[in-house]
């Protein structure tokens, strides 16, 4: 899990599913939903094709937050999407420093954001620092980054630098 290093959930959230339920039912406040807006900008330089994406660009309500939803596409569960129709975002969360990607991740993910319309579209992965499988998910971002063009766009942050 998420080391206690200023995690106010340690101990109270004890598995993915409930961080992912967590995070939805913080987005029912607009503060939240603006502080991880904000934190997704600021570290949107490590993707080129989301440099010219603006705060506006990625204001979102709760009522464009979805969790497990089940993609018939790609057949897959991403943790979160954020779609306000103009802007739809997958983010894959991982809360335990030991808990890789699964074979079909991020894979599927990116090929179902690029199967869709010409909207805006990314994948945010959210992990804990001093994740074991960091260079693994690194390689796998990288791998998709050269192939896919600007499209869609993907960030890997941390828990830690959130809340």
């Amino acid at each position: 899990m998420l080391q206690n290093d200023g995690n106010i959930f340690d101990g109270l959230v004890t598995n993915e599913r409930t961080y992912t339920e967590l995070f939805r039912n913080m987005c029912r406040y607009q503060f939240f939903r603006d502080a991880f807006a904000r934190f997704v900008m600021e570290h949107r330089s490590q993707d080129q094709s989301w440099a010219t994406t603006s705060l506006a660009d990625f204001s979102f309500g709760f009522a464009h937050v979805e969790t497990q939803y089940y993609s018939e596409d790609s057949g897959t569960y991403p943790d979160v999407i954020i779609d306000t129709g103009g802007l739809r975002v997958v983010i894959e969360i991982k809360t335990n420093t030991w808990t890789g990607f699964q074979d079909s991740q991020p894979d599927k993910y990116i090929e179902d954001l690029r199967r869709n319309d010409d909207r805006r579209q990314g994948l945010v992965v959210l992990i804990p620092k001093y994740h074991s499988h960091e260079e693994a998910i690194v390689g796998k971002i990288n791998k998709h980054r050269k192939a896919r063009g600007d499209r869609p766009f993907i960030l890997l942050l941390y828990w830690e630098d959130f809340i």
